[in-house]
């Protein structure tokens, strides 16, 4: 299983953040006709650290939320993503991994009425 299989795969069963975006954590963007909190992630970049195959990437995950909870609802997506990633360092997918994040902007679409807030995610792990 690849690092980012076992990320999302990790995500959906944090207790937290399904409780606010149930099961929709999506690579890259929404889907169309997406209507409900939700989470999206990408890979931006990185580091290969060719010291026994190890590697730090660079992902983006990003808090969304429309309608009525607004910001504050985009505020707690990311303090369950900070809660379930923030200094993890165990398992995903099979993958040893150390984790650390830093907070990034919001931001607000006026035309679609959907609001975001950026995580930087930095996992270290090696890789097989």
């Amino acid at each position: 299983m690849s690092f980012e299989t076992g990320l999302v795969t990790y995500l959906k069963a944090h207790a937290g953040l399904t409780a606010l975006v149930g099961q929709r954590v999506y690579p890259d963007l929404m889907p169309p006709g997406t209507s409900g909190n939700c989470v999206t992630w990408q890979v931006v970049g990185g580091r290969e650290l060719h010291l026994a195959n190890y590697v730090e990437p660079t992902l983006l995950l990003k808090s969304w939320s429309h309608g009525d909870g607004g910001r504050l609802s985009t505020i707690a997506i990311d303090h369950q993503i900070r809660e379930a990633l923030e200094a993890y360092h165990g398992e995903m997918g099979g993958i040893h991994v150390r984790v650390m994040t830093d907070r990034g902007p919001d931001n607000y679409e006026p035309d679609t009425g959907w609001r975001s807030r950026l995580r930087y995610v930095r996992p270290l792990y090696r890789e097989s």
